[in-house]
């Protein structure tokens, strides 16, 4: 974005020096380049109108992903809108893949938007609920996203015995370690935009978000000072 506008400011200067050039009457092409400028507000508006309209009439109807990041690895996901699923070993080894080879295209696939959230975009959050065992605290969370048998390692924190597993992954509606990390990404980020309902744009800006493809809202977010946006969000809560 600060490269387009160093681009666009510099295209502006030349355009200047030529219509002076051209036009020896300075008022003449002083009005002129006001015009042009005045031309390219408007389609520059145009554009971020049409984003906004495309961003509100597809992002609640049409599916987008979510990946959680930690430590550079992804370790859960779910896909959705007022409905989600979760995201099952096999895929999310695939999604792992290609986010080391920074292919997010092929991640992305058909869903509308990617997000990928690093797992310190949840810091406020200090402990979620998945069931009525009690609740889990951050540590807890932590070290069951680090596990390769969090289910099992699930239980023995709720002392639940092990002959109750399969009853337990039914009632969690899973089938693999990777949709009950998945469940757990999901409240965390439930809880988080149930707190705060620009959650996705607030960390986006902080950089603890990853959006593909990023249109021109994010790029204009992402060059908005924090406080400007703290504003808007304040005034739109």
């Amino acid at each position: 974005m600060a490269t387009a506008t160093i681009i666009g400011v510099i295209l502006l200067i030349v355009l200047a020096v030529l219509i002076f050039k051209l036009i020896k009457n300075t008022i003449k092409a002083i009005i002129l380049i006001i015009s042009i400028l005045v031309i390219l507000s408007l389609l520059g508006s145009s554009f971020v109108y049409l984003d906004v309209n495309d961003f509100k009439e597809k992002f609640p109807v049409i599916q987008s992903l979510y990946l959680l990041e930690k430590d550079n690895n992804i370790v859960a996901g779910f896909f959705g809108t007022k409905i989600y699923s979760y995201i099952s070993e096999e895929q999310l080894n695939s999604y792992q893949k290609n986010f080391e080879e920074n292919n997010l295209e092929e991640i992305k696939s058909n869903h509308y938007k990617l997000f990928i959230i690093d797992i310190n975009a949840f810091d406020s959050i200090t402990e979620i609920q998945i069931d009525e065992e009690g609740p889990l605290s951050k540590a807890e969370i932590n070290s069951l996203f680090d596990s390769s048998a969090p289910v099992d390692d699930y239980m023995t924190i709720k002392n639940i015995p092990k002959q109750n597993r399969e009853i337990l992954m039914k009632d969690f509606n899973i089938d693999d370690e990777a949709e009950f990390k998945a469940l757990l990404f999901y409240q965390l980020f439930a809880e988080s935009t149930e707190e705060e309902s620009f959650f996705i744009f607030k960390e986006y800006k902080s950089d603890n978000i990853i959006v593909y493809p990023k249109s021109t809202i994010f790029r204009i977010i992402k060059e908005m000072p924090l406080s400007m946006l703290d504003k808007l969000i304040k005034t739109g809560e």
